[in-house]
């Protein structure tokens, strides 16, 4: 997987949320350097709950691990990851086992026309044994907004 494969995934899913939040915002249009901001830095919180010696990281595994997504929303938020400030609607968060990418689905209750939600699929793989420490600092502490995508593929991209 190469990084034209992130920005091609990336940009699949900005034009998706750009279409879809129009309805929530009006005619305000959300920022792509926001938004890529956000994105890379839930990809390095990702990252670091994988390190072995993070405390911070650490604690963020074990809250992913019981995947309470207003706990999840909090933790992020703390973390300058405002989801919901974000995208100006309220998500739930659903932790994913088996993917590298994130997504944004709309989902309503059953005969409920006005109850209608997001849900934010956070990716949250298992750690690949090809993926060192070292890569994983490397772009946990990547503070270059040139760098918009983890360069190694296994490296989950939050596209949130």
């Amino acid at each position: 997987m190469s990084l034209q494969i992130y920005q091609d995934k990336f940009d699949d899913f900005f034009n998706q949320i750009t279409e879809e939040s129009s309805n929530t915002r009006g005619a305000e249009v959300i920022d792509k350097q926001d938004f890529l901001f956000i994105n890379k830095k839930l990809s390095q919180l990702i990252a670091k709950s994988w390190l072995p010696n993070d405390p911070e990281g650490a604690e963020f595994r074990k809250i992913l691990l019981r995947g309470d997504s207003e706990e999840i929303k909090n933790w992020l938020k703390n973390h300058d990851v405002d989801l919901e400030g974000f995208f100006r609607v309220s998500i739930n968060i659903e932790v994913s086992w088996d993917t590298f990418f994130g997504n944004l689905k709309e989902t309503t209750t059953l005969g409920a026309i006005s109850n209608r939600a997001n849900t934010y699929i956070l990716p949250y793989p298992p750690r690949p044994a090809v993926v060192t420490d070292e890569q994983l600092e490397r772009w946990v502490n990547d503070t270059n907004p040139d760098n918009k995508f983890p360069l190694d593929p296994y490296i989950p991209l939050s596209s949130c």
